[in-house]
């Protein structure tokens, strides 16, 4: 039996991290990883300050984000999310 490789999950804030949506979701676009050190290298290469567009920010795979992105890329087909070494 094969074994899930864990992904590790990331998001560039477009507006900087204090903007969510009106369900209180973050606006940006997630990056999916295969190591935490490759996370950790793409979210020290983002904005300094949380307030700044393009800030980044290392996030759990239990966020609501992460899990409607996983939720509609399973039943459409469509990954929401680029960057990062894991496909799209």
């Amino acid at each position: 039996m094969a074994t899930a490789r864990r992904t590790y999950w990331a998001i560039d804030h477009t507006y900087g991290a204090g903007m969510g949506d009106e369900n209180g979701h973050f606006i940006g676009t997630l990056a999916a990883f295969s190591s935490p050190r490759l996370r950790r290298e793409w979210v020290a290469n983002g904005q300094p300050y949380i307030t700044n567009p393009h800030y980044r920010a290392a996030l759990s795979a239990s966020r609501p984000e992460i899990r409607l992105a996983l939720r509609n890329a399973d039943a459409t087909g469509w990954r929401p999310w680029i960057g990062g070494d894991l496909p799209a």
